[in-house]
């Protein structure tokens, strides 16, 4: 068995296709791929897709793109 690499619930950017999100899930199958679920938010809806392990790098927690973003600001209800 390959060792594992990807921690559930860190940062992970694939290589090849570019997708950034955190590890929720991963998978091995018999021909020995082991394979990862990314989740990422998208348009106000979680996206997710599985990709190689080992096409996975760790991304820093200060290495988001756009950097971050401030809370809203917070509004009374409409009457």
């Amino acid at each position: 068995m390959a060792e594992k690499k990807v921690e559930f619930g860190k940062r992970y950017r694939d290589k090849v296709h570019g997708v950034e999100g955190v590890a929720v899930a991963r998978s091995e199958h018999m021909n020995a791929c082991s394979r990862v679920c990314l989740e990422w938010m998208a348009g106000g809806e979680i996206k997710e897709r599985w990709f190689d392990e080992s096409d996975l790098v760790g991304v820093a927690a200060g290495d988001k793109p756009g950097g971050t973003r401030p809370a809203p600001p917070s509004r009374e209800p409409v009457r």
